[in-house]
């Protein structure tokens, strides 16, 4: 695959993402780099794969996996020994207002979530590969 291929591999994943309501993940700006007071963006290639991974991190905080090892993290740090059940997110309130969402998110797990989680992991793991392997033209 040529530079090419990736950015539109790139525009693709922007739009899903907005789709979904991900808007933060599909926002570039996300991703600059820093050389002084330079700002520049990764190689398309490379990008591809900053915005799937942050996309993971997204998804397998969702994961019932994720939120029970959580859990019993925390049960281990609490002196009373009791699990906590739910987990809740915050978010500042100026900016849950613009964008139109709450400003909490209660975090309870979802099954989907852990399939959603293994097929981004497998994608992840095919475009690494194909980049690693150089242009395919």
């Amino acid at each position: 695959m040529n530079e090419e291929d990736w950015r539109e591999i790139v525009q693709l994943i922007q739009v899903e993402l907005r789709n979904i309501g991900h808007d933060e993940i599909a926002d570039l700006s996300n991703y600059e780099q820093r050389k002084g007071s330079e700002r520049f963006l990764l190689p398309p290639k490379y990008l591809v794969n900053e915005m799937l991974e942050a996309l993971r991190r997204d998804i397998s905080v969702r994961s019932p996996s994720t939120l029970r090892q959580s859990f019993e993290r925390l049960e281990e740090l609490i002196d009373e020994g009791v699990r906590p059940k739910e987990a809740i997110v915050w978010f500042d309130p100026e900016r849950a207002l613009v964008e139109g969402r709450e400003p909490q998110e209660r975090l309870e797990g979802s099954e989907g979530a852990s399939h959603a989680l293994e097929d981004l992991e497998k994608l992840i793991g095919q475009l690494v590969e194909i980049r690693d392997r150089g242009d395919l033209e």
